[in-house]
């Protein structure tokens, strides 16, 4: 019985963990003087962007709000050429609404980015409920709770969307569904399966019809 949707937004709804890496790297360039590796600089990633720089540049307090307006600068001149979301993701948002779900976003990121990314994308006025992550760790299971407490739902009507493990993980802790996409670039789909999710999708449109067959139960 589905009622609500809460979808995780790098490599879930848009392709823009390209765009996180490429900011961190460039802003880490800076303050480091080096060049960081993908995994160097995707080790960190659940907490949000601030926290990163906090694990990056201990010791450097002072420092710390400077690298971030300096990261979603980087972030949003990166981010100036993707405009769309992944192909589908549009109709698969509008498509829930008209059914009467509820949809939510629950990102890892940071305040400022998910604002440029919404912006972006035109997304603004797409979700319904909105939480963006801590600079001191996973806080998903806490802004899914958030979700359940404010519709009133129960959690076996809830699915969690995202492509990480740690989304598996945070959504299984909150007691609602979890199920993972790998559309995603770099997405680890290893340790998606690990987690062993619900279910898995590798493309929106496989996605929509296991959330349109959801949907389709709760009227029976």
């Amino acid at each position: 019985m589905l009622k609500g949707v809460i979808f995780d937004w790098d490599g879930t709804l848009c392709d823009t963990l390209p765009v996180c890496v490429g900011a961190f790297r460039l802003t880490m360039r800076h303050y480091l003087g080096k060049i960081l590796s993908d995994a160097e600089i995707m080790e960190h990633f659940g907490v949000n962007e601030k926290g990163i720089i906090m694990l990056k540049m201990p010791g450097r307090e002072a420092e710390w709000d400077a690298a971030l307006e300096e990261y979603d600068r980087h972030y949003r001149e990166l981010h100036a050429p993707l405009r769309e979301p992944y192909p589908g993701i549009r109709e698969l948002l509008d498509d829930l609404r008209k059914k009467g779900v509820k949809i939510a976003l629950i990102t890892g990121k940071a305040e400022g980015s998910c604002a440029i990314s919404l912006e972006m994308t035109d997304l603004q006025d797409a979700f319904d409920f909105i939480r963006t992550g801590s600079e001191f760790g996973l806080n998903k299971k806490a802004c899914i709770e958030d979700f359940i407490r404010e519709t009133g739902f129960s959690r076996e009507d809830v699915y969690y969307v995202g492509d990480a493990p740690s989304d598996v993980k945070e959504a299984k802790a909150a007691g609602v569904h979890a199920v993972s996409v790998l559309w995603s670039s770099i997405v680890d789909e290893a340790g998606v399966r690990k987690e062993a999710p619900e279910a898995i999708f590798k493309t929106v449109e496989e996605l929509k019809k296991y959330l349109n067959d959801q949907t389709a139960a709760k009227k029976l």
